[in-house]
């Protein structure tokens, strides 16, 4: 009996326009189109709410200035690693944007170019699970999208970092490795370099992390040379140079920073040593190893603080459920998230600067192995029975709650206030007045150069003893701070800003005498 069209109909049901526009989202393409779109709209949301510089970034934009209006020497006389305001310094120029809109944008390229790398590392990792869109839920609710416009070199090395990491991974995973995807591993990179030294580490040891695989050693010997046969002679030239120069160039000094132990030694040595001052006779001895636990336990604490609870969670139950993912590719990426976290380390020890950013590489490399454990989580054969579909369930509203705070959930820039002080300033103060401040992005608000500037009500003081009126002091601080700040004048603020949202007042002062 042959059915009739009735009956096929019933039995394989038409595939309508919302269906097919669903299986090709979930695809690889379908995935890696809409993350990009989604963090293009939520980045031009979070433009057109107006998003406030960051101190930072009143720097880098200083420095693009520089670029164009004396080139690179200007440049680099402002900042002596200058490629990222070059870079949206030439956005600027070829497409009349300003300056900060300019970084915005650029900041945008990076954020896709981020996301897009690591979907494909995870549909590289991951080939049979079939669900590219669990990374994109796991970026999409990474905390620091919400930061993608502030304006920071970091972004660039971080997104180049882990563009440079998939043909990395496919040229190791592969039975005969392209000598194509070491050369575009070394140019990514060397890319993420010219945005912080850090990246010339990744290029020096990822030849290590390749011998410290599971192959035969003649084909680890043979990958390994091939990742390191243009970077690392390079490397090496460029030490010599260094070495052999008297003059420092940029920051390529900085590398020295990583091959030289007692470099690194002595400046934590100072450090643990000014810990041993204050310490009773009893325990100075163990300061040492006091900062040294102190710097690994801080790199770990920011690399999981950047992901946030839910995802710290998320990768714990993971684990427990199903241990560290093991297949192929996935030794590579845990020799390169020890040689992140090592590099981090070592920074920390010669310069004692915890900033959550600095760790953010490592925790995308830790986001890799939470979106494996999320696609195991959310897959029905594996998470079977009630408790099955509550945990799908949970991680599942997780993610897309994570996602929508980070894109959607847009909120006015709590720092908004200090534009508007800044640009009373800049209005209302004649431009032979000084203006003292203890933040830089008073004085890019008001046009004003950085000045001198105070990070505590004491230098202030110290400063006020020396100043010659009239000038104005205009003085961000927490509201807890405000009363010994107005107890430094005599009168009353001549204006008065506070924070809609964070707990933060900007006064500004007039003095016309001592």
């Amino acid at each position: 009996m042959i059915p009739s069209q009735t009956d096929r109909a019933s039995i394989h049901p038409a595939t309508t326009p919302a269906h097919a526009a669903l299986r090709w989202a979930a695809t690889l393409t379908g995935t890696r189109v809409l993350t990009a779109l989604v963090i293009l709209v939520a980045m031009a949301l979070l433009a057109a709410m107006g998003e406030v510089i960051n101190r930072d970034g009143t720097l880098f934009v200083r420095t693009a200035e520089a670029f164009l209006d004396g080139g690179l020497d200007a440049a680099l006389e402002l900042y002596p690693w200058p490629a990222y305001s070059v870079l949206f310094a030439l956005v600027s120029r070829f497409t009349g944007l300003a300056l900060e809109d300019a970084a915005h944008l650029v900041n945008a390229g990076l954020w896709v170019l981020l996301a897009d790398a690591f979907i494909r590392l995870h549909a590289r990792l991951e080939p049979d699970t079939g669900k590219p869109w669990v990374a994109a839920l796991v970026f999409l609710s990474f905390p620091k999208l919400a930061h993608g416009l502030e304006i920071y070199r970091d972004w660039g090395y971080i997104a180049f970092a882990l563009f440079a990491i998939v043909p990395l991974c496919r040229f190791w995973q592969e039975e005969r490795g392209r000598v194509g995807d070491a050369l575009l591993w070394q140019a990514g990179a060397t890319m993420a370099t010219l945005f912080r030294v850090e990246g010339a580490v990744l290029l020096a040891l990822a030849p290590l992390a390749l011998l410290l695989q599971d192959r035969p050693w003649r084909e680890r010997l043979r990958r390994a040379s091939l990742v390191g046969a243009c970077a690392v002679p390079a490397l090496v030239a460029v030490l010599a140079f260094v070495l052999a120069s008297d003059t420092p160039v940029g920051r390529l000094h900085e590398l020295l920073v990583y091959g030289n132990p007692a470099e690194v030694f002595t400046a934590f040595d100072e450090v643990a040593r000014q810990i041993g001052d204050v310490l009773d006779k009893y325990s100075r001895d163990f300061a040492h190893p006091m900062l040294a636990s102190g710097i690994v336990t801080m790199s770990v604490w920011m690399a999981l603080k950047n992901l946030g609870v839910f995802l710290v969670l998320l990768t714990a139950y993971g684990l427990h459920r199903f241990g560290l993912p093991r297949r192929a590719g996935y030794g590579l990426i845990y020799s390169l998230l020890g040689i992140v976290a090592l590099t981090l380390i070592v920074f920390f020890a010669k310069q004692l600067t915890l900033v959550g950013r600095y760790a953010v590489l490592a925790s995308c490399l830790i986001l890799i192995i939470t979106s494996a454990l999320a696609a195991r989580l959310l897959d029905r054969r594996r998470t079977a029975g009630r408790r099955g579909r509550w945990v799908r369930t949970l991680a599942l509203a997780g993610l897309v709650i994570g996602g929508l705070i980070n894109t959607i959930s847009v909120q006015p820039d709590y720092k908004i206030y200090i534009r508007d002080a800044g640009q009373w300033l800049g209005r209302n103060v004649p431009a032979d007045v000084p203006i003292a401040t203890n933040d830089t992005v008073i004085n890019y608000y008001a046009g004003r150069p950085l000045g001198a500037q105070f990070s505590n009500l004491d230098q202030l003081r110290a400063h006020l003893a020396h100043a010659m009126p009239p000038y104005y002091v205009a003085l961000r601080l927490d509201d807890h701070e405000a009363g010994a700040a107005r107890a430094l004048f005599s009168g009353a603020p001549v204006m008065e800003y506070h924070s809609p949202q964070a707990r933060e007042t900007l006064l500004i002062f007039y003095l016309q005498q001592r």
